[in-house]
Parts: C-alpha cells; structure tokens; sequence
C-alpha cells in the first residue's frame, strides 16, 4: 500500500487547485513560517476522517474552508483526495487503487467518497482499520505529539500501543457488545417488572371472574320476578284505560249540547247586530261631518285674526315712511348748496397746481446737467485708482516671489542642517539598536530556562489531577454499586410494604376482616407472629402453609364477632385460633440426629407462647429426609420441599409459592429490616460521597495553583521578544539605507541653495521700478478725487433741492384730487336722496290700497260665520237622538251575550273534565309504556300479548312476595357492586400473555449469559493481542534506542500494572551513557525527541504504516542528533514512505524529492516540487 498522490482544493490557505506527488523513498516539504506547510499535514488527516476540530487547528469545522483573500472570493466548499496503490494488498485485494475523498460546504454538509462513490466515514475507518494509515495513527506525528507521547499526555502512548497491537477491533467489539449487554439487561428489568404486575393482575382478575358468575345468577333471579310483576301491572293498567275512555266519552256528548244552544243564541243577535252597526256607521258619519263644520268655522275665524293683525301692521309702517320721506327731502337740500361751493374752489386750485408743475419741470432738467458733469469726474478717479492698485499688486507680487525663495532659501538651509544632525545620529542609533539585539538575545535564554520549569511544574499537577481522577472515579463506581443496591432494597421495600398494605395472598374475608375498625385490634395475622433465620425460613413455611390464612385472637367473643361481620356482609369465611382455648403444654423434645427443634429456631412474642408449643410442640428442621427414622413426630426440611407430618401425612414438591420473595411470612419484619438496611446504606454513601467532594476540592485547589495561564503568557511573551528582535534587526538595517539617503539629500539642498540666491538677485532692481510708478499714478490719483468731491457736494445740493420741490408738488397734488372726490360723492349722495323720496311716495300709495281690500275681506268673514254656527246647533240635535236609540240596542245585544258566556263556561267545564280524564289516560298509557320499555332496556324484552298470557311459577306470588324478591335480588346486586363483565376473557387473555413473556424472559436470560461470554473473550483475546505486541516493542525499542545513543545506554518498556495491562499505564525509561535521569523529563529536548522517534520506529518494526509523517519533529535536535535521525529514517524508507516537514537543511538534503511551499499572494498557498537536479515537471 503506497500514498501515490494528494489533491487538495478549497482547503484552508489552498485556495486553487494543488497537487502533490509522492514517490518512494522520503519526500520533503519546507517553506517558510506561515506560509502552509502544515495545512498538507492537516489536510491529509482530514482526509483520513478526522472529525475533532482541535487536531486540525481550528475552532470549528467551518474554518477549514479558504475564507478567501482581499483581491480573492471565499471558496463555497474545501474538497481533499488522497491516492494509494494497494499492491501490498493491506486493503481488501478488489482494490488496486484507492481513492478516499472528503468534502466539505459551508453550509455544513460532509461527504466521503471512495473511488468516486459516495460512502459513510465509517466505511472509511473500518477499510483503514488495522493499517495503520487512520487519522489518530501514529503515521502522522507532529512535533507536539512528541511531547504527548513523553507526557502521556491523554494517554497518549497506550492509543499507540493499542494500534499497533490491533485492539481497537477488539475495544469496537466489546464497546458493541457492552451496549447489547446493557440493552439486554434493560429488557430483562423491564420484563421482570411487567411479570410482577401481570402476577398481581392475574390474582384480581380470576377474583372478578368470580364475582361476575355470582352477579349474573342473582340478576336473572331478580329479571324472572321483574317480569312477572310487569305483566301484573300491565294488566291492572290496561282496566284503567278502559273505564277512563267510556268517561270521556260522556262528557263530549254533554259538551255537544251546549254548543248547539250557543249556537241558536248567537244567531238570534246577529240582526241587531247588523242594526247597531249601521246606526254606528251613521253616528260616525253625521259626527264627522260636524267635526268639518267646527274646523271650517275655526279657519274662517282664523283668517279673520290675520286679515286685523296684518291691517294695523300696515298701519305702523306707513308711519315710519313718512317720516323718513321728510328726512331725505331735508338732506338733499342741503347737499345741492354744499356742491357749488365744492366746484368753486376746484378752479382755483387747478390754477396753482398748473404753476408748480412748471416750477418742478425746470428744477429737473438742472439737476439732470449736474448729474453728468459729477459722472464723468467719478470715471476718471475709478481709472486713476485702478491704475494705482495694479501696480501696487505687482510690487506685492514681486515681493511674495523674493519672500518664498528666501523662505525655500531658509528651509533648505535648515534642512541641509538637521541633515547634517540626523547623519551624525544615525550612527549612535545603530550601535544601540545592535546592543539591544544582544540584551534580546539573553533575554529569550532566560524565559526558555523559566518555560522550562513552568513546564515540569504544570506536568506534575496534571499527574496528581489525574490520580485524583482515577480515585474520585473508583469512588463514583462504589457509590454508584452502593445506590443500586439502594435503589433494589427500596424497591424491594416498596412491595413488601404494598404487599402488607394489600395483604396480597390472603383471603377476602381476612382483607375484609383488616379493614373493619369496629372489629378488635389486638387480632394480628398467624403470618406476622413467627419468624426464624435466613436458612430456616422454607421448611418454617412448609409448616405454617395450612395455617397463613389465620387470624390469631385473644377471646373467643372477637373471633365470634368476626364471623358475624363476614356472614352480615357476605365476605366469605375465615379461620381463627383463639388463644384462650388453647392449653398450656410442655413440649418434650428429645434431640434427633441431624434434626433441629423447630421452638429452638424460630421467634415469637412470649405472648403467643401457648400457641407456638400447640404448633411446634412436635416438629423439627432437618438437613435430610429422617421420616422413616422418627415416629410421632413432624419432620421438615429445610429448603422446604418435603414435609413429613406425624400421623402419616406427607407432603412435598418444589414450586414458585415457596421462595421466600413470595411468602406471606414476616413481611412486618422484613420492613424493618429492610428500612435498617436502606439507612446503613445512605449512612455508607454520605461517607463515600464526602469523600469524594474531598477529593474534587484537592483538584479544584490544584487546578487554582495551575501555571497554565502564567506558561502561555511566557510564551507569548517570549514569542513577542522574539518579535522584537528580528524587528530590530530590520530596523538596524534600514538605518544603513537611511545613511546613504542622508548624504544624496544634502548634496541636492547644496545645489537648491545656489539656485535660489541667483534668482532673488535678479528680483530686486524689478521691485525699485515699479515703487517710482506707483508714487505717479498715487498722486494723479488724489488730484481727480478733489475734484470729483467738490462737484459731487454741489451735486448733492441740487439734488435735495429737487427732492423738497418734489415732496411740495405731490402733496398738492394729492390735495387736488380729494377735493373731487369729494365732488364726486356729494353728486352721488343727492342723486340717492332723490330716489328715496320717490320710492317712499310709491310705497304710501300701495300701503292705503292693501288697507281698504282687508277691511272688506273681515266685513264678509263674520257673515259666513254666523252662517255656519246655525248649521253646526242643527247637526248637534240629530246626533242626539239617533245616539239614544243606538244605546238601547246595544244593551239588549250585551244581555243576550252574558247567556252565550255561560253556555261557553259549561262548554269549558266540558273540557277541563275532558283534559282532566286525557291526562289520566295518559298516565296510564305512560306507565305501561314505560313498564314495557323497562323491561326492554333492562332485559332485552318485548312484553308481547303471547308473554302476558304465559303462566310462570311467579306469577302465582302476591304482590309483596314479588317486591320483596325484587329488593332482595336488588341488595345483593348492589352488595357485589361493579363487575368485570370481561373478566373471563381478560383472565384468558392475560394468561396467555404471562406464559409468552415467561418464555421470552428465558432468552433475555440466555442472551445475557452468551454476551457476557463473548465480553471475556474480547478481554482475553485483547490482553494476550497486547500483551504480545507490547513485548515485541519493548525488544524493539531496546534495539533502535541503543542504535541512535549506544550499546551501553540503558532504556526499557514497563506495565504499571501487568496485572490488568488493557487499564495499565506504560512507562519509559531511558539513561543514555553517563547520565541516570529519574524521569524522562529530566533528558534534554534533543534526547526527548530521539527516545519519541525509537518508540515510534519501535512500533513501525511491529506494524509497518504505509506511510509515515513528520511535521516539524526535528525542530529541538542539533546537528549530531540531526544526522542519528536521519540515518534512521533513511534506513527505514526502504520499507515506509516518509514525508517529512522541516525547516531544517540537513534533513532537506537527505530527502529524495523536495516541495517548496510559498505564499506569491497573501492568503494564497501553492507548491513547487523541487530536487538536487533542478525543477521537476508534473
């Protein structure tokens, strides 16, 4: 079997697509730190099923997944393929080339694939199993494991071990087995407690069985006397309901007659009837007509009171228009006199207004020639000042321009200075940057000695944790043995006490008996007196077996009362021994061989003395059967199956009512006992348990004194040391290149500053021209700004002039114009006033013209009233009189109905007596009904005219005879209560089920003796399997640990406990030539990692792996130990394939093939394969 290839895509820092080939012999893989050398690694282990994500460097699985780059996408899932030949046929001999595959997504789905087919992780471990190429091999080691292995750090060395000697298919087995075992166990628990319930079923249910054939005898005695006196009350009703027919009968002949008188009175009114309608309809209608006369009278009147209201209304406003017709006839007077006036003073005023206007027009057309002349002054100052601000921006530009060089003049002389500064500084920078490399230097010594110690200190605390481990957990074991024989004794004692509560197996009559209170509670059960040793208690059973249903009493009056009880209540019967009957005897004993008087074995209460000599008085307890040597006396033995009764009666056999779990005998006692029991036991699991918490603080203490915290500090700090120091080193070098930096830039400030006088030299005669210019073009400047002020204040003058002579003529203007609009408004005002007069005149005139028509209207309304109070005094009379004849009728019809009112009283008698004899009727109907439907909802029968005519033996009983049977049947139906009407079948049924779960406790029985069989032929198998492969390693170890050190060194494999070597702890010595180390932890690192690597060819030269992998193992070694370990692997690379990671070059030039692993992208790993040769091709 030969790795051949790995492809690796999407796996960690593999984000393309990498292959690597691997060819006999020892295959080399470096490159620097960080850069994935050990993600192969990772990968190939992944690979192989390696599920815990601690072993992969990783916090969870998803993590193993190229998480992309910043230029780079995350890969969706990392996929590895890992090849072998199988020409050595360690694999089943179908496979030429294996190839396993795993895959990995993000949304957290794992596949396994072998040769392209999907498969489970399993078939993957069980075809690697016993090849020594799975995940947790030791094929692949890291350097850490080396540390482990020394350690035996998670019992690291027998993991090894076990795989090399092949016991996990053994431990896989038994672990199965174990789980079958337990399932079993389980089951039979189980079955047991089904068992045990289905027992206790069983008693009740052929109980119920009992009782149901008793209640169905004495219900049909109670159905036979039920329908006898049924039939009985059949008959009686049915006389009844035909004496009640012939009343009913009567009355609705007698009720026929009245309704025919009724019928010839209510004829005989119906004309006046018709009469006293008619007469109604004409009162109605002559009283209709009056009511419209009265309402025509009431309208009349009331548009009379109108017409009057609206005359004197008519009246006030013609008034009011009077007077103010005489008001607007005044004021348009008055406003024609005041509108002349008005007119007049216009014309006067448009003549002024004429004048200023002329005025202002003059003012204007001045103040328009000024305004020029000022405009043309102000020009030529603008261009005079602009003039003057140009050239003053070209001297500031001209000055700016002197002032930056000089500035840059400035800089670069500063500059040229801190050069020269910085230059003689860097030096003495350097020098001290060198000297803190060294104090680095000693100083990583220093904390590599103290992680040293911190190490060792860790490791001894985590080997007294783990022997405080081992004994918290033999203490768990004894606490967990103790609280199941707890848990049994409580279960044990929860029965017992049910089974004394129930008193299960005793009599109903002697249940009945214990739960009367009124009877005596001195009487005690004859199975609770008498109670003998363990090894006595089947042939003292055998003895009482006749006499357990007893109840032992003081008098003879308690055990009469007793009977009294269960004959009232129909309970059954018991049986008594009354100790007063009883004599007081001796009993005479002679001693038997081999025999044992029972009185000397067995215990009571000195109170039922008499009664235990008459039982006792003449039997013994024997090892043997002695009944043909011993007359005259009763022989049983003492398991129980023969007993040999004085007078020849003899009886034996074995059967399950005999075990003691079963018998009725000193249950009270075994209570007792039991709760002793249960409390010693609680008492020994609170010692146990506190030790245990004892234990558990110890750790808690040590774990409190762990250096684990204060070691990865160290080491972080040391690694951050580390840091420091090759940063310093970088720096030291960049201080070089900062030198030569320094020097180019001070030749370059040099050659700025040349520059930079040359041009402020030619700058300067510049800015004196343009000071001369200036002076000029300022002073014309302030000769035109004189002159544009005097002009601009005459102008000014004129201006404000202009604006009073304004201000004057607006104001009059607007006076100009309220004055006609006053004008205006009083034409209007008197324009109004005229068309008031007009419209008042109008108004009087209609006013006068209403007035007349409504005093002729109310002149012809009071004739038509008096008119119509004649016709209403007319109409009035008429309805007089015909309402008198009207009522007469009405009278003679109300005497006439008060006759039909009685005759309908009678009829209504008729009726009630009619409903009255119906309801009896009905009564009657109900009952033989209801005795019909009894008798068919409580006995499924019809009660038909042939089963009336039927004669019986009950039929011939008084009716009392039939009620007293009837309660009778009743009470003894009610007495025996509910019934299981399927008892019977449920007896069957349960039956049937207890002897199938019988048979199926017999196999869980012999399951459980077969797996407990195949468990110790595991262990055995697995002991000597590693026992074997323990010594051959040993003898191994021997040989390839003298060959790396020498002949003389002194190194050895032992068992802690050879004993048990499946549990035992593997130790290691090793003394090289002069030293005598008491533990392996005193070596030094490069002899820790040769003894590792001589266990590890050790195992190898038993269990050859396929392959074998080293990640970084050669790290602690110096060069001698270097070649040592290389000449081994060379040696064995004839046989396994090595890779081999390493940063090492030594190793690197004993490899055959070399892979290069860089990192050209950050984030991105790849492989260059590589040899002495050169570049080799895929």
């Amino acid at each position: 079997m030969q790795l051949l290839r790995l492809e690796i895509k999407g796996f960690k820092s593999f984000g393309d697509k990498v292959t690597i080939r691997f060819d006999e012999g020892i295959t080399g893989v470096v490159g620097p730190n960080g850069c994935g050398k050990s993600n192969i690694i990772d990968a190939m282990r992944w690979v192989l099923g390696e599920h815990r994500t601690r072993h992969l460097r990783s916090d969870k699985m998803s993590n193993i997944i190229f998480n992309g780059t910043a230029k780079r996408k995350a890969a969706d899932a990392a996929e590895v393929s890992l090849y072998f030949d199988n020409h050595r046929q360690l694999l089943p001999p179908e496979y030429k080339e294996v190839c396993i595959t795993r895959r990995y997504t993000r949304l957290g789905s794992s596949e396994y694939f072998l040769n392209g087919t999907p498969c489970r992780r399993k078939d993957i471990t069980n075809l690697l199993m016993n090849t020594g190429a799975t995940s947790n091999s030791y094929a692949i080691i890291e350097l850490k494991m080396v540390d482990d292995i020394l350690t035996d750090r998670e019992d690291a060395r027998k993991v090894m071990f076990e795989e090399a000697a092949g016991v996990a298919q053994f431990k896989q087995r038994k672990k199965e087995t174990l789980a079958k075992l337990e399932a079993t166990l389980s089951d039979l628990e189980r079955v047991e407690d089904l068992m045990h319930e289905i027992e206790k079923n069983m008693k009740g249910l052929e109980r119920q069985a009992k009782q149901a054939e008793k209640y169905f005898s004495t219900k049909e005695a109670y159905e036979k006397f039920s329908i006898a006196l049924a039939k009985r009350q059949v008959k009686s009703n049915s006389d009844d309901f035909v004496d009640l027919n012939n009343q009913i009968n009567e009355i609705l002949q007698q009720k026929k007659t009245l309704t025919q008188e009724q019928e010839d009175l209510e004829k005989s009114i119906e004309d006046q009837k018709n009469t006293a309608t008619e007469q109604e309809k004409i009162i109605a209608e002559k009283k209709r007509y009056l009511s419209s006369q009265i309402e025509k009278i009431n309208h009349i009147q009331n548009e009379k009171v109108r017409n009057e209201d609206r005359t004197q209304f008519l009246s006030r406003n013609r008034q009011q228009i009077e007077e103010q017709l005489l008001e607007d006839e005044t004021g348009t007077k008055q406003a024609g006199s005041s509108l002349e006036s008005l007119q007049q003073n216009l014309e006067s005023q448009e003549k002024q207004f004429l004048e200023t206007q002329a005025v202002l027009e003059n003012f204007k057309k001045s103040h328009s020639e000024e305004k020029v002349r000022t405009e043309n002054l102000r020009s030529a100052m603008q261009a005079a000042q602009e003039k003057f601000k140009t050239l003053q921006n070209d001297i500031l530009i001209l000055q700016k321009e002197i002032e930056l060089k000089e500035n840059q003049q400035s800089g670069s002389k500063q500059e040229n200075d801190q050069i020269a500064l910085d230059f003689s500084g860097q030096a003495d920078e350097l020098q001290t940057t060198l000297k803190k490399v060294q104090e680095i230097e000693n100083d990583l010594k220093t904390r590599t000695n103290e992680i040293s110690e911190l190490e060792k200190i860790e490791t001894e605390r985590t080997q007294k944790i783990n022997s405080l481990t081992t004994q918290i957990e033999s203490l768990k074991e004894q606490i967990g043995t103790k609280q199941r024989k707890e848990s049994s004794l409580k279960a044990e004692q929860n029965l017992t006490k049910s089974l004394v509560e129930n008193m299960e197996g005793f009599s109903n009559a002697l249940k009945f008996l214990n739960k009367d209170e009124s009877w005596s509670e001195e009487a005690v059960l004859l199975a609770d007196i008498f109670t003998a040793q363990e090894e006595y208690n089947d042939a003292l059973f055998s003895i009482l077996e006749p006499y357990l249903n007893f109840y032992v009493v003081q008098t003879e009056e308690e055990a009469r009362k007793a009977i009294s009880l269960l004959t009232e209540n129909e309970k059954g019967k018991a049986n008594f021994f009354v100790l007063e009957k009883l004599e007081n005897g001796i009993p005479n004993l002679p001693p038997i061989d081999n025999a044992v008087a029972a009185l000397a074995v067995i215990q009571f209460d000195e109170s039922y003395k008499k009664l235990a000599y008459s039982l006792f008085h003449n039997v013994y307890f024997s090892e043997n059967d002695n009944s043909n040597d011993v007359e005259g006396f009763t022989i049983a033995l003492k398991n129980g199956q023969f007993v040999a009764r004085a007078g020849g009666n003899w009886t034996g056999g074995k059967g399950k009512e005999n075990s003691n779990q079963n018998s009725q005998l000193g249950r009270k006692q075994r209570l007792e006992e039991l709760d002793k029991e249960i409390i010693h036991l609680e008492n020994e699991i609170s010692v146990l348990e506190n030790q245990r918490q004892d234990f558990l603080s110890q750790i808690e203490n040590l774990n409190e004194q762990s250096k684990f915290e204060e070691l990865r500090n160290l080491k972080n700090e040391t690694n951050h040391v580390s840091q420091q120091k090759i940063s310093l080193q970088a720096k030291a070098e960049q201080m070089q290149e900062n030198v030569r930096r320094s020097e180019e830039r001070k030749q370059a400030a040099q050659e700025r500053l040349s520059i930079l006088a040359e041009q402020i030299e030619k700058l300067k005669p510049k800015v004196s021209q343009k000071k001369e210019e200036v002076i000029e073009a300022e002073r014309a400047y302030y000769d035109l700004n004189d002159k544009y002020s005097n002009q601009n204040e005459r102008f000014q003058e004129i201006a404000e002039e202009l604006q009073e002579k304004n201000m004057s003529f607006i104001q009059f203007e607007s006076k100009l114009e309220n004055l006609k609009q006053e004008i205006k408004f009083k034409q209007t005002s008197l324009l109004t006033g005229k068309e008031r007069i007009t419209q008042s005149q109008q108004q009087l005139q209609e006013i006068a013209e209403e007035v007349n028509q409504l005093k002729e209207k109310v002149t012809l309304q009071i004739e038509e009233i008096t008119s119509l109070e004649e016709i209403k005094a007319d109409l009035q009379g008429d309805l007089s009189e015909i309402e008198s004849q009207f009522y007469k009728l009405r009278e003679e019809i109300t005497r006439v109905e008060k006759i039909i009112k009685e005759l309908q009283r009678q009829r209504e008698n008729c009726d009630t007596r009619t409903m009255s004899f119906q309801n009896k009727l009905n009564e009657t109907k109900l009952k033989l009904t209801a005795t019909r439907e009894r008798l068919s909802a409580e006995f499924e029968i019809e009660l038909t005219d042939e089963l009336l005519e039927a004669k019986t033996e009950e039929d011939e009983l008084p009716d009392e005879t039939l009620i007293d049977e009837i309660e009778a049947a009743k009470r003894r139906l009610q007495r025996i209560g509910t019934i299981n009407a399927t008892a019977k079948e449920a007896y069957d049924e349960i039956k049937g089920r207890h002897d199938f779960i019988t048979e199926q406790r017999g196999d869980l029985f012999d399951a459980q003796k077969l797996l407990e069989d195949t468990i110790a032929e595991l262990d055995d198998a697995a002991k000597t399997a590693f026992l074997d492969a323990f010594n051959q390693i040993r003898e191994n170890f021997i040989r390839v640990f003298r060959s790396l050190f020498s002949e003389e060194d002194n190194c050895d494999l032992t068992l802690t406990n050879p004993e048990d070597p499946l549990s035992s702890k593997i130790e290691i010595i090793a003394q090289p030539k002069g030293k005598r180390p008491l533990t392996i932890k005193q070596l030094s690192g490069g002899e820790k990692t040769l003894t590792a690597v001589a266990l590890l060819f050790a195992l190898y030269l038993l269990r050859p792996a396929p392959f074998c992998i080293f990640d970084e193992v050669d790290a602690p070694l110096d060069d001698a130990n270097i070649d040592k370990f290389n000449r081994i692997i060379k040696k064995f690379s004839e046989e396994v394939q090595f890779i081999i990671v390493t940063h090492n070059k030594r190793t690197m030039v004993s490899t055959d093939v070399v892979y290069g692993v860089t990192m050209p992208e950050i984030g991105v790993s790849k492989v260059l394969p590589v040899n002495l040769k050169g570049i080799l091709v895929e």
